[in-house]
């Protein structure tokens, strides 16, 4: 059952009211009232903008609804924020490579997609007056903490609405959530219910200087260590061959997937030569630059004409890889280690503040 977000009548409103009167649920918000630098969406291309809590941590997402056809759905979580909290994000729900994603596998596929804000932190160790890595990196057993229980309301949220299997996205620092929440999910450390079926890493890196163990030894960024983990959810593995650190890492994260081999795909898709050709931005021209090929940025002239489609449109080597990998992997075959749990009450989700409830009537 799809996501809905329904024109509730008076009657409904006022048995719901008490309820709401106490609860954290999600709720619709303007698009145009996020607080992102660019990228924003807008209700016009079939995205419901959410602000979700997770105890009190409050944080925005992007739904786009499936068309009922299936009980899987895509759970995105986007690139390290490059602002400081308070700051507009820069890097967000709607970032590279997640904003084409989350809205190629709902129009092609007809899946449910839903992009959480991951995490930000305000520890500027260098007075830069931006978040670096090494800076998540010494805060990654808060954000870490943080980033699992806004996951878990996400999950909860998607199974008071029908689906029962998700498949987990991430992109760059995304990619490093996303797979220590797999390998926990496998772990069976994750206790909610719902099954996880498939893990998608686009830009992985492998690099973490503190590797905070956890739970049944989660372990925070450190991608490999993860890997390690999981041996019964598929995996698939993207990033752009002229992307180094990503590029020259892939056989040790390949080996180190603890999965049958036939688990684990990886395709490294071409990038524009970054040294001799260019792209189009803000009215000039500039290099392609290994960052670039990180995002898998589509390569434009000065005149705006694309030299290299990787990612801009629904027929790119990315999207159509990663339809590829939905349509050739059998999800009704994976065994997911996933504690199941009770289903819990409506009024217990609206209490924990994880379900989706539609507002609609209330906004003008």
């Amino acid at each position: 059952m799809p996501l809905k977000f329904y024109f509730l009548s008076t009657t409904t409103l006022l048995m719901l009211s008490s309820f709401l009167m106490t609860a954290n649920a999600a709720v619709v918000v303007p698009c145009s009232g996020l607080n992102y630098a660019n990228n924003k969406p807008t209700e016009a291309d079939g995205t419901s903008c959410l602000e979700m809590n997770s105890s009190g941590d409050a944080y925005s997402a992007l739904l786009r609804e499936g068309n009922g056809a299936s009980d899987l759905a895509v759970l995105f979580l986007h690139g390290r924020n490059k602002k400081l909290a308070g700051q507009a994000m820069k890097n967000h729900p709607n970032g590279d490579v997640v904003r084409q994603l989350r809205t190629y596998l709902n129009t092609s596929l007809g899946l449910t997609t839903l992009s959480i804000e991951t995490p930000n932190i305000s520890n500027d160790l260098n007075s830069n007056n931006r978040a670096d890595f090494f800076e998540y990196d010494a805060a990654e057993a808060i954000v870490f903490d943080q980033m699992q229980a806004r996951f878990n309301t996400a999950l909860d949220g998607l199974k008071t609405q029908g689906i029962k299997r998700v498949v987990v996205m991430g992109f760059s620092m995304g990619s490093r959530y996303a797979t220590a929440l797999t390998a926990a999910a496998d772990q069976g450390v994750l206790g909610n219910g719902l099954d996880l079926v498939g893990l998608i890493g686009t830009g992985m890196y492998i690099n973490s200087a503190n590797s905070t163990t956890g739970p049944n030894d989660i372990r925070g960024f450190d991608t490999l260590g993860n890997l390690a983990l999981i041996d019964s959810i598929p995996v698939l593995d993207v990033f752009g061959d002229l992307d180094a650190p990503a590029a020259n890492s892939a056989t040790a994260r390949k080996t180190a997937y603890a999965g049958a081999t036939g688990l684990y795909s990886q395709v490294s898709l071409a990038c524009p030569d970054y040294v001799n050709n260019a792209y189009y931005t803000g009215g000039g021209s500039k290099t392609y630059t290994k960052g670039n090929c990180h995002q898998l940025r589509d390569a434009q002239d000065a005149n705006g004409n694309t030299l290299v489609d990787v990612r801009g449109t629904a027929n790119s080597p990315l999207t159509t890889t990663v339809i590829s990998w939905f349509n050739n992997t059998d999800f009704d075959a994976v065994k997911s280690n996933v504690i199941s749990v009770p289903e819990p009450s409506t009024l217990v989700l609206l209490l924990l503040g994880v379900g989706f409830l539609g507002r609609k009537s209330l906004q003008k």
